[in-house]
């Protein structure tokens, strides 16, 4: 059972409910086991010719309340166990949810969203079985075997032995067949998983799909990996499916050896009438324990793979936390200093080299290279995405590894190069970070951030409801948008990755006169491919395959003919030819 520790521990916190619905299923089985009981004082009574009428009434009142108890309790049971199961459930989800928050960038990047999409919802879902029907098959086919037999025994001892002759094949049959539901289940799960990762990557890139044409070419990969579900949830049916056959034989053996040594003792007068049909009654009542022993290996099968399945991600260990003497830091104005610093991806990609640079507060800095030089990678590493192998990362001194990671990001307001938005107000996106002091300096922001007459040209102006990721916007509105999020944070540190690729020359250079007034005590990092963007910045890192070829000031930097001159001459002359074309085209 060491799967389920952790659900085994939710369960404990909520013993009252498991205790209740097994005091209410001892009552179910109990009741259900005297209405043969009854039957057989009934035929006992008509043979010896001795039922009256008051008998037949009593008898008649007592299955009636029998009954209505029986529908009182089963209600019970379901409340308590079902619920109880509902709610370790939930638990188990927020537990999930919960680790996946806690868990590195690291993580995420080899993780397909299908595969944690498919643990969060059919895992979780095949574990609340087992503690909800897996458990109440579980306790009552064993209080009902246990109290059907000794029901069974009190009538004929020796009758019972040769009913239950056949029961050792059953577990022959259990221990080959459980733990080929457990191979086959598991296979299930990851097909379902990589199902669930296609469907998910197929939506997400819909558009890339559509425009070139590649409906039938996504359909037939969905299409086979369906397959492939199918075909492994067919394996585990044939297998699930023998269990019926089996215990359906094995029921028939017992009856057949009943109705013969049974029909034999009665017709000798060794057991009555009434024993015999209360006895072959027991018999029928211990099929559903022999049937419900397919269905509890079954659930119990599935929810143990699924557990397993989980267990895998809650037993991740965060790569990036807080170390045992970590502190917090609290500050308006921020010194970053690099020193030596290094860092080397999984896959053995050695992206930044020895780096070493400064950036002081009130100071805006630039980060200029191609892509894949390891402008991005910098800014990982100041927010602790990721840790860097060797050398120091420090704010005002302090080793940013020595910082809690809260206290870090606050310092840190990050418009990423890849522009996230959720299916949210345009005005909730802009307060994500519940700094607004109201709706007003949303407002305000908005308009820095040159974004306002977009919202406000909209039907529902700041309460409009963007889809998923922001669709229903353009990817200048988006990135403006994201802006207003990182300056309404207010962060000492303000990083701006490649934020500004999707506007125009003229919009940057409108959205950087009103960022001016804001910008006085930041630390402005800016992380782009255009120099028109960083033409008036403090310094200027042109960095190459992880290093730092070059540094300066924009009109330095030109007079180096290097490295920084080469591009600044290229995007002049795409502009020349740009605007070329607009004169002609004009």
């Amino acid at each position: 059972m060491g799967a389920f520790k952790r659900t085994n521990l939710i369960l404990f916190k909520r013993k009252r409910f498991v205790l209740g619905g097994f005091i209410s299923l001892l009552f179910v089985d109990f009741l259900q086991l005297l209405i043969p009981k009854i039957v057989q004082f009934v035929i006992d009574d008509l043979s010896n010719g001795c039922l009256t009428d008051s008998a037949l009434f009593k008898y008649l009142g007592a299955l009636i309340g029998i009954t209505l108890s029986i529908a009182f309790f089963r209600f019970l049971w379901r409340f308590f166990i079902v619920g109880n199961a509902l709610n370790i459930e939930r638990e188990l989800r927020a537990i999930f949810y919960t680790k996946l928050l806690t868990l590195h960038k690291k993580f995420f990047d080899n993780s397909k969203t299908g595969d944690l999409m498919a643990h969060a919802n059919n895992d979780i879902s095949a574990v609340r079985m087992i503690y909800g029907f897996g458990f109440i098959a579980f306790f009552d086919a064993l209080i009902l075997t246990i109290t059907a037999l000794f029901f069974m025994t009190d009538i004929d001892f020796k009758l019972t032995i040769y009913a239950i002759i056949p029961l050792p094949i059953i577990s022959i049959v259990i221990t080959f067949l459980g733990k080929e539901t457990h191979k086959r289940f598991k296979e299930a799960q990851n097909s379902f998983s990589d199902l669930s990762g296609v469907t998910q990557e197929s939506f997400s890139g819909i558009r890339v799909i559509k425009s070139y044409v590649r409906e039938a070419f996504d359909y037939k990969k969905f299409s086979n990996i369906s397959n492939e579900v199918l075909e492994k949830n067919v394996n585990v049916a044939k297998v699930f499916g023998l269990f019926f056959p089996s215990m359906t034989m094995i029921i028939g053996f017992a009856t057949a050896i009943i109705i013969y040594f049974g029909g034999s003792g009665a017709v000798l007068g060794r057991i009555s009438l009434g024993e015999f049909v209360a006895f072959t009654t027991y018999i029928g009542l211990l099929s559903w324990p022999m049937v419900a022993i397919g269905w509890i290996i079954n659930i119990y099968q599935r929810g143990k793979a699924s557990m397993e399945r989980i267990n895998k991600i809650l037993d991740v260990e965060p790569e990036i936390k807080d170390l045992p003497n970590a502190k917090p830091l609290e500050a308006e104005r921020c010194n970053i200093k690099f020193e030596n610093v290094g860092f080397k991806y999984d896959n053995g990609l050695e992206a930044i080299k020895n780096l070493s640079f400064e950036a002081n507060a009130g100071e805006k800095i630039a980060i200029l290279g191609r892509t894949g030089s390891g402008k991005s990678t910098i800014i990982n590493l100041l927010c602790r995405m990721y840790d860097n192998d060797s050398g120091t990362i420090s704010i005002n001194g302090n080793e940013i590894k020595d910082l809690t990671l809260k206290s870090l990001r606050d310092l840190i307001s990050l418009v990423p190069q890849e522009t996230f938005l959720f299916s949210d107000s345009i005005s909730n996106n802009i307060d994500y970070s519940q700094k607004s002091s109201g709706f007003r300096e949303i407002e305000e922001i908005s308009k820095t951030a040159g974004i306002y007459e977009n919202i406000i040209s909209f039907p529902e102006k700041f309460e409009t409801k963007l889809g998923e990721k922001g669709v229903n916007l353009s990817g200048g509105q988006k990135q403006r948008l994201a802006i207003a999020r990182a300056l309404l944070k207010d962060s000492p540190i303000l990083i701006l990755d490649d934020s500004l690729s999707a506007v125009d020359t003229e919009t940057e250079k409108e959205i950087w006169d009103n960022l001016k007034p804001t910008l006085s005590n930041k630390t402005v990092i800016i992380i782009t491919h255009r120099i028109s963007s960083i033409v008036d910045c403090d310094k200027i890192f042109v960095l190459d395959n992880g290093t730092i070829v070059e540094e300066g000031t924009h009109k330095t930097l030109l007079g180096n003919r290097s490295f920084y001159y080469d591009i600044y001459e290229k995007q002049q002359l795409e502009k020349k030819i740009s605007e070329g074309e607009e004169v002609k085209n004009g």
